[in-house]
């Protein structure tokens, strides 16, 4: 788990979007798909449910986001809204 995969996961909880999680990371797509699918391997967990028009978070992705939104706020780690 790096901490672009923890950006990358909250860029993707804050827009609902990978391409405009990609946007405000300045990487292609891909990438920030690449980042998300290596968290959710490294947890053992889906966070998001992909679907060809919205991005939404699971229950265990609700619950994961609180903590890492709160966490970053304190080791103050850019988030993006």
């Amino acid at each position: 788990m790096s901490i672009n995969s923890l950006r990358a996961f909250i860029a993707v909880a804050q827009t609902g979007s990978f391409v405009k999680a990609a946007s405000l990371m300045d990487l292609p797509p891909s990438s920030v798909s690449r980042h998300i699918s290596a968290l959710e391997k490294s947890l053992g967990q889906k966070l998001l449910y992909r679907h060809t028009r919205a991005v939404r978070l699971t229950e265990v992705g609700v619950n994961y986001f609180e903590e890492i939104r709160e966490a970053a706020r304190a080791a103050r780690i850019e988030t993006f809204i």
